[in-house]
């Protein structure tokens, strides 16, 4: 394996900055030119955010790689609109699941619907479908592509566009849509006519594993649907490290 790439603090504060004024494409662009092809990657849960920032990827990079999680909870219809993206594009994309040995000891412990019965337990389960999969998915990536916007929740309201993922052994993380609203998404989707998810037709705005997502009713925010039994909660699942207001890093004058 090739040494990773590492950017510094003070290199990513000056991105971040640079960043506020660069539209989608030019971010992604420049992830595509800064870092080798095997070494960066698209990773999407199929929602619309990461089909857009793969499709602009393809774009400039047709074999740009694309990762998805199954998590082994997820609806029958993500799996099915998998393939449909997948003819779509006419090119593979890479699917990463949760190890069996380490689902094994938890479910035994706590059964497969643990999630229900506290937050602590939703996050375990979390963290073994999803956290350790992308762990291991992005063992031999520099840079990888993610589909946050800060209109997505009060939580992601100061998520910068490029950060260091310091989970994932401080490679560089990128934000290509995090200035997008929903409506671009979607207006972004109809113009190159991509696929939907199937789900969004049913009033899902935000859609993960089954038992953890329904549809939202008028006029809740777009990540009510998510763990909804839960309360006071960040409705984060850790994939994407929003625990807090990530800051933007200060530059020494």
């Amino acid at each position: 394996m090739s040494q990773r790439r590492r950017l510094s603090a003070a290199s990513i504060g000056r991105l971040q900055q640079r960043f506020e004024t660069l539209d989608a494409a030019e971010m992604i662009g420049w992830a595509i030119q800064e870092f080798p092809r095997s070494r960066r990657a698209v990773v999407t849960s199929l929602q619309a955010e990461g089909v857009v920032i793969a499709d602009m990827a393809m774009e400039l990079d047709p074999s740009i790689r694309v990762i998805t999680i199954d998590t082994g909870r997820l609806p029958e219809e993500t799996l099915t609109y998998l393939e449909t993206l997948r003819a779509h594009w006419d090119r593979p994309i890479e699917v990463v699941y949760p190890e069996p040995a380490d689902l094994q000891p938890f479910v035994a412990s706590h059964g497969v619907n643990a999630f229900y019965a506290s937050v602590d337990l939703r996050k375990q389960c979390c963290n073994l479908r999803k956290v350790l999969p992308l762990r291991r998915a992005l063992g031999d990536v520099d840079c990888w592509l993610a589909g946050l916007r800060r209109s997505h929740s009060p939580a992601r309201a100061a998520v910068p566009p490029v950060h260091l993922d310091t989970d994932n052994g401080g490679i560089v993380k990128l934000n290509p849509l995090i200035a997008w609203s929903a409506a671009d998404v979607r207006a972004y989707m109809a113009e190159r006519g991509l696929p939907m998810h199937p789900l969004y037709a049913q009033r899902y705005t935000s859609i993960g594993c089954a038992p953890c997502t329904r549809a939202v009713e008028p006029g809740e925010d777009e990540r009510a649907g998510r763990w909804w039994w839960e309360a006071d909660t960040d409705k984060e699942c850790g994939i994407n490290g929003v625990r807090q207001p990530l800051r933007i890093v200060e530059i020494a004058s």
